[in-house]
């Protein structure tokens, strides 16, 4: 399998988020679509999707840049860009650290049902804590599947 093709079919939610501060929210979580030359209207209905799941109304959010938003906006941003293109994978390491607690709620009950909805592999950063939207998950090492710790 061509390693690009490999590499955009994982969602990254990473702790430092990683936004491209040039581009807008908008930008930022078409991304992947993008490169993946989906179409613009896949590709936008997709931004607006995963952007209402993170409770960022596009209608307010999506032509702003990443330093107008608070830490926990740009946090929901990197999760929405981790979920724009609807990987097979999601890489997350701590992925609602930066969130208030009752947003922190409503986003973990928010992914459970994305979870239930998309059959996707989830893999956490050995030393992280549990979290409440991952029961079991899976460790990568080598390629091997691991028991938890």
């Amino acid at each position: 399998m061509d390693a690009i093709k490999l590499r955009r079919g994982i969602g990254y939610a990473i702790q430092d988020v990683g936004l491209f501060p040039h581009y807008t929210v908008r930008e930022n979580v078409a991304l992947v679509p993008r490169l993946e030359q989906w179409d613009r209207g896949k590709t936008r209905a997709a931004s607006e999707e995963v952007l209402t799941l993170v409770s960022l109304p596009s209608a307010e959010f999506a032509d702003r840049y990443p330093h107008e938003l608070s830490g926990g906006q740009r946090q929901r941003v990197g999760l929405a860009r981790a979920l724009a293109a609807d990987p097979l994978i999601l890489l997350m390491d701590e992925p609602f650290g930066a969130l208030d607690p009752i947003t922190r709620a409503e986003l973990q009950r928010e992914f459970k049902k994305l979870q239930e909805k998309r059959a996707s592999r989830r893999f956490r950063h050995p030393r992280c804590a549990r979290s409440a939207v991952v029961r079991q998950p899976d460790r990568a090492d080598g390629g091997r599947k691991l028991r938890g710790v």
